[in-house]
């Protein structure tokens, strides 16, 4: 936590910004939660009182003096940064552990009313099946051995709800070669149609297999669709 002191008027203040980021001002002995810090301005998160030449106006926050402003926001910024790059960590700690096996994925059996259940009979209203969130859903996900369905998480396809983290991985790696022999197997030279914005010598990847593109041509009813010749490269 860091504060920096300043007068207003007749109160003694202080800018205060703590081990999360979040910001407050202390007023003489009083304490006001702050909602943004920015412009050289701190607002605060409700309009308060205070008493100006012997009169009670309405405050909604104050300038700062500019070098209090651009020494808290700096402090902020690093706060935010050090709050990510530890989020980063943890995740990358998390999902190497259940990639490697070392954690295992967290997988929940659950039931569910269909959404549509109004319209089909009584035996069918529940949906079942096992689900995840977080960091192992993002896996299952990944690796094909599940859907995402919104807030209810990923549900796992059948063949995969015993499956262990080494099965399904060996799972994608075998859709991946069969897809990539597929695409090896169609001739070197290929054309593909896509939005602007790619040009001759870059790589673009389909079915596993890299590309890169010798020509470039614009459509010619839509100035945004280009067909691009591409020949396979080896990786």
């Amino acid at each position: 936590m860091k504060e920096w002191r300043f007068k207003k008027g007749s109160y003694d203040c202080a800018l205060i910004i703590d081990d999360c980021g979040e910001v407050s001002v202390s007023i003489d002995s009083d304490k006001v939660s702050c909602s943004d810090l920015f412009d050289n301005k701190v607002r605060f998160s409700k309009v308060i009182s205070l008493k100006r030449e012997n009169k009670k106006e309405s405050c909604g926050g104050f300038t700062l003096d500019p070098k209090i402003f651009d020494e808290a926001a700096r402090y902020r910024r690093e706060i935010f940064a050090k709050i990510e790059n530890a989020k980063r960590i943890a995740y990358e700690t998390e999902y190497n552990a259940i990639m490697s096996g070392e954690k295992p994925l967290e997988i929940e059996y659950k039931e569910f009313e269909r959404e549509d259940s109004y319209l089909i009979s009584a035996d069918a209203i529940v949906e079942r099946g096992y689900y995840a969130k977080g960091i192992s859903g993002k896996i299952i996900k990944e690796l094909g051995c599940g859907r995402d369905e919104g807030w209810k998480g990923v549900k796992l396809y059948k063949e995969f709800e015993k499956a262990t983290i080494h099965e399904m991985k060996k799972a994608h790696e075998e859709r991946i070669a069969e897809r990539k022999a597929i695409e090896m197997s169609k001739p070197a030279e290929q054309t593909f149609t896509a939005s602007k914005g790619l040009s001759v010598g870059d790589i673009i990847t389909k079915n596993y297999c890299k590309y890169k593109i010798i020509k470039a041509r614009q459509d010619i009813d839509y100035d945004d669709i280009y067909t691009y010749k591409c020949i396979r490269i080896e990786d």
